[in-house]
């Protein structure tokens, strides 16, 4: 199982070398209950909007079941921290996502059972 994980977590970081340069890099890759994989990465801009979330935008194209893998790479090629935020872990949640996996960092990962979650409990920071 953890193979697997990190070998998804692995397609979300390439997904995320696709976007705009910056400091980091951060993608996802959604498997979703017919078994269909779907990518996005964050856009970048010059003011912080939820649009730009890599996990907002792949959220209209998961179906209920899905599973979401997001990874956020630094530019020396370490992985860091991806939790979704707050606002993406709600719209995630509203399309009926089942587990989210992120990266911690090299060699680590988290896992949210997304329905198991009190949303006034949720902590965008581990």
């Amino acid at each position: 199982m953890r193979n697997e994980i990190f070998h998804y977590l692995k397609i979300a970081a390439e997904a995320a070398k696709r976007g705009e340069p910056r400091n980091f890099y951060l993608g996802c890759v959604g498997i979703r209950n017919d078994g269909a994989m779907v990518f996005s990465n964050n856009t970048k801009t010059q003011q912080p909007l939820i649009e730009t979330h890599a996990e907002f935008k792949i959220a209209k194209r998961l179906t209920p079941e899905s599973t979401l893998y997001v990874a956020r790479i630094l530019r020396n090629g370490s992985f860091a921290l991806a939790k979704p935020c707050k606002l993406c872990f709600r719209t995630l949640r509203a399309r009926g996502v089942e587990t989210i996996f992120y990266t911690i960092c090299d060699g680590e990962y988290g896992r949210i059972n997304v329905s198991e979650v009190d949303l006034k409990q949720y902590k965008y920071r581990q």
